[in-house]
């Protein structure tokens, strides 16, 4: 494996820190996320999960496939690229009602 998570290899710079909802949680706690993840069960029953990584390109799409499910804790430029993705998305969708 690599020091950093997913593709794009080189030295990881930066942990990601995520908080999964408990309906999510039995999903992710099985998942290999990077050989040096760090997982841990929560009084909330939700599961929190850091890892290292370099590049969030595809760590960010990862992060959206679990919509709802997931929440950025950490780093806040990485929570901030998420939140940007998101508003770019919801411009796809600003003509259609409900």
């Amino acid at each position: 494996m690599h020091s950093s998570y997913g593709i794009f290899t080189g030295k990881a710079e930066h942990t990601a820190l995520l908080e999964f909802s408990k309906a999510r949680a039995n999903w992710v706690v099985d998942e290999l996320w990077h050989a040096e993840q760090q997982g841990e069960w929560l009084s909330n029953d939700n599961y929190q999960l850091s890892f290292p990584f370099s590049d969030s390109r595809e760590l960010i799409m990862n992060i959206l496939k679990h919509g709802a499910e997931v929440m950025v804790i950490a780093l806040e430029f990485l929570k901030a690229a998420v939140k940007e993705e998101i508003n770019k998305m919801q411009k796809n969708y600003h003509c259609l009602t409900e």
